[in-house]
């Protein structure tokens, strides 16, 4: 979708949607409960610099991700706390790993950039745009929102090309067809052919129909893809497996509208609220997501709402729905907030302003990406009841910094156009116009019960006895006996050899050890268990191994592991100490 059609005030661009997921990284909190604390809720910039658009490629691909520069319209995480980015105006696909490792066939380093799909700063003029070939080969015109699935596969809106676009993590069999890992392929709509009257192919091949401007898409549990189809008006469906869904019997591969009539846009409340989903008018769907039981979300940016398609008939948010019937559960159609947004009652009574992405926690709570009032929003599923997370109402970032470190509803966004939940109690924003991924992250869990304590086991066999060992010298109380071996070459015996050759040292307290390795981890080991760590990352020269072990370690022979790091190199030296 481009920023030629837009419902936002004062310049806020065309909006995006994303794909959630949960995660436990370095900087996502830990998988505790949480409430949202709006009071001690913090936010930091993860990727991207606040106000420093890409004008050139690369955009700092190979760094670390907040010296990289972005266009963000959409984010998503991976279970495992990866992150990936539609990077609008770049014309790519980025993605930040959690862990050093092999990901889309590139070695990538933990918390560094790294571009997956489309060559930055390259849009797709005409088809085929790279389709069947390596995705960082291809072309992607202005992507919005992204999906990853539990396998890493990832699915792309490329909004002005029309399409939805698919990158898998392995080769195999997808939506019918023989695909290549890291390659990329078309999988709903036809490049650069959008759907100009009704129908839109609905009911045929997936890759036959068109498509007009897609900002959202989704997986589900079984490997359905959900598409928020946005200039289109409607919300369409690709079945992975043939049978009946949302009421209606479907072919695998096939595409259908589930929600809203193709090119017909509510004008005017109520948009057909109670009625059949299919029945009912959105306008500019900018996402769309599925809870654990199937029921659908929809962010309905042109009608300043959220609403929601139950799966089967029951109570949700406070009221009695049919199943799959529309209705609206946060927001006033067609009333943007002005002044007063309605914090703190009912979600229905309140007022939003062209939200445009919504994420599902854990707890099924809703946070909503107001985007026209530069917010993040939580409608609260235990009581209907809607709250301010981050950001402050009618109050734009202009310039750097923007609240980073800070209480998260003392912050300032400036187009906060998608929202991810990254596990419980925190969520990612892709604040478009400052550029940026930002991390909202809750208070720490109290801890939970301690567990009954288990049952003794049975006494192991006696060991026969050891050698007698060679007497080392004195030691004194307290101190730590360092033995440092080198292999060199020397004759022995009259030929050349290789020989360790030893020395020692008493120090008191703490171990000291020399390290010429650009960087590296030290730990000390005693039968196999770990009993203490270095506390610094050092750059060479003499460095401690400060004890982390709760009291004195008793008498005994240790290793001390020493595991150097660089781009060149990763090996382990284990040399013996001796504490007396």
């Amino acid at each position: 979708m481009g920023l030629s059609r837009r419902h936002l005030p004062c310049g806020l661009a065309a909006l995006v949607t994303l794909a959630l997921g949960l995660a436990a990284t370095a900087w996502i909190s830990p998988a505790a409960a949480v409430t949202y604390a709006t009071s001690t809720y913090d936010l930091y910039t993860i990727a991207g610099q606040e106000k420093a658009s890409c004008s050139t490629a690369p955009c700092g691909d190979g760094a670390r991700a907040t010296s990289a520069k972005l266009d963000a319209q959409g984010v998503a995480v991976d279970a495992a706390g990866d992150v990936v980015i539609g990077d609008y105006s770049d014309e790519a696909v980025r993605f930040m790993p959690a862990a050093n490792g092999t990901y889309y066939g590139q070695s990538m380093a933990a918390g560094h950039i790294y571009t997956i799909a489309g060559e930055q700063r390259t849009n797709c003029l005409s088809g085929d745009c790279g389709d069947g070939g390596p995705a960082t080969s291809a072309q992607i015109s202005s992507p919005e929102g992204v999906a990853i699935d539990a396998a890493g596969d990832v699915a792309i809106a490329d909004a002005n090309d029309s399409t939805v676009r698919f990158v898998p993590a392995a080769s195999g069999t997808y939506f019918g067809r023989s695909m290549t890992a890291d390659h990329i392929y078309a999988i709903a709509g036809q490049e650069g052919v959008s759907c100009a009257s009704a129908p839109c192919g609905d009911g045929g091949p997936a890759t036959s129909a068109t498509l007009d401007g897609p900002g959202g898409v989704t997986f589900d549990a079984a490997g359905d893809l959900l598409i928020a189809d946005d200039y289109d008006d409607v919300v369409r469906f690709v079945p992975a497996t043939s049978g009946v869904h949302f009421g209606r019997s479907m072919t695998a591969d096939d595409i259908y509208t589930i929600a809203g009539q193709e090119r017909n846009t509510c004008t005017g409340a109520p948009c057909e609220d109670g009625s059949s989903a299919t029945s009912a008018q959105l306008d500019d769907p900018g996402d769309v997501k599925l809870d654990a039981a199937g029921d659908m979300l929809i962010a309905d940016r042109g009608d300043d709402v959220i609403r929601f398609v139950p799966v089967a008939s029951g109570t949700y948010f406070g009221r009695s729905m049919s199943a799959e019937d529309i209705y609206t559960i946060a927001g006033q159609e067609r009333q943007q907030c002005s002044s007063s947004c309605g914090d703190g009652g009912a979600a229905t009574s309140a007022k939003l302003w062209a939200p445009a992405s919504i994420a599902l926690d854990p707890d099924g709570d809703v946070l909503i990406a107001d985007t026209g009032d530069d917010v993040v929003r939580m409608l609260d599923a235990g009581t209907d009841d809607i709250e301010l997370v981050a950001g402050e109402y009618g109050t734009t970032c202009s310039s750097a910094p923007c609240g980073d470190g800070g209480v998260s509803t003392s912050a300032t966004f400036d187009e906060a156009v998608a929202v991810a939940v990254a596990g419980p109690g925190s969520f990612l924003v892709a604040d478009f116009d400052d550029e940026t991924i930002r991390w909202i992250t809750g208070p720490a869990g109290a801890a939970g019960a301690t567990g009954p304590a288990g049952s003794a086991g049975s006494p192991g066999a006696a060991g026969s006895p050891g050698a007698a060992g060679s007497q080392g010298p004195a030691g004194t109380d307290g101190k730590v006996e360092l033995v440092k071996c080198t292999a060199v070459r020397e004759k022995v015996a009259g030929k050349k050899k290789t020989v360790q050759k030893c020395t020692t040292s008493l120090v008191s307290g703490n171990v000291t050890f020399t390290t010429s390795a650009a960087s590296f981890k030290a730990t000390l080991w005693r039968h196999g268990r770990l009993v203490a760590r270095a506390t610094a990352l050092v750059r060479g020269g003499d460095e401690e191994l400060l004890t982390s072990a709760a009291g004195a370690l008793p008498a005994g022979v240790y290793t001390l592991r020493i595991k150097r790091a660089s781009w060149a190199q990763s090996r382990s030296e284990r040399i013996a100490i001796t504490i007396r």
